[in-house]
């Protein structure tokens, strides 16, 4: 919602009043009748008040210099009162002269001081900022750089990583059919690539087809009659090793076939176990 007064910063008539914040700015609203608005668009807080503020400062100080020579007095009065003027004391006073005046102006000034410096305290000291690099040398030059530890062994790569000081994290994929495991086969940054303070390098690894696998007995799937990479796939997640035999065929048809295993399907075997599987090959491929 608009608003009949403008952002001095900015210009903008989308200003809302805002709360007073603790006993300065009650002390300051108070006194120059003035409250706090807050811009929209630019989000800066200003405050606003009445064009003449000398009366009102001449109020308050005649308000506060009236209260002062108010207490001043009550003050003396009941001295005077707890003890009674004796002859002596009578006749002293009647020889000394009254006592001059408050200087009223002096309070006054020594009263706007005060709330001018509450009302606008010191700003911080700037706090410098980060040295900038020397003209001809880029940021990055002075940080880490990623190692090239792709096609390296997981524990090598780490090994790596932490005697440079660096974050990473290991994301592990597969299990991986033909391939070797625990193997990094990609890294993000690049090598190459500065590592800004903070950043984790990913580093993406082949996971072992048996690692994690309970060394407890397995039952044998079925591999006959299937082909040899679904065969490897389905002793690899039984917790079972594949051992390839290559036999030869004339038959086209039953070229890559499993044709026979052992142990046979259904029966139980160790966690581990090698399965030997009996492929079909064209003798003309041999």
């Amino acid at each position: 919602m608009s608003h009949s007064h403008a952002c001095p910063h900015c210009g903008s008539r989308e200003v809302r009043a805002s709360r007073r914040r603790g006993l300065v700015e009650n002390l300051r609203s108070w006194f120059f009748q003035a409250r706090p608005y807050r811009c929209r668009d630019c989000r800066r807080r200003f405050w606003l008040g009445p064009a003449r503020r000398w009366p009102l400062l001449a109020a308050a100080g005649l308000g506060l210099a009236l209260l002062a020579a108010g207490t001043w007095g009550a003050s003396h009065w009941r001295t005077d009162r707890a003890t009674p003027p004796t002859l002596a004391d009578a006749t002293s006073a009647s020889q000394t002269a009254l006592p001059a005046p408050p200087d009223v102006g002096r309070q006054d000034g020594q009263i706007e001081g005060l709330l001018r410096a509450l009302a606008n305290p010191p700003s911080p000291k700037p706090v410098p900022g980060p040295v900038a690099a020397p003209p001809g040398q880029a940021q990055g030059d002075n940080l880490p750089k990623v190692p090239d530890i792709h096609g390296k062994p997981l524990v090598y790569a780490e090994q790596v990583l932490r005697g440079l000081n660096l974050k990473y994290e290991v994301i592990m994929h597969g299990p991986a059919f033909g391939s070797p495991p625990n193997q990094v086969f990609s890294v993000h940054p690049p090598p190459g690539k500065p590592v800004p303070p903070g950043v984790n390098i990913k580093v993406h690894a082949l996971q072992n087809p048996l690692a994690g696998m309970p060394k407890w007995w397995k039952t044998v799937p079925r591999a006959a009659t299937l082909p040899g990479a679904e065969a490897e796939r389905a002793l690899l997640l039984a917790g079972l090793r594949p051992v390839f035999h290559l036999v030869p065929t004339a038959e086209p048809a039953m070229d890559g076939l499993v044709r026979q295993q052992s142990p046979s399907a259904g029966e139980t075997a160790p966690y581990g176990t090698e399965v030997h599987l009996y492929v079909n090959q064209l003798a003309a491929r041999r």
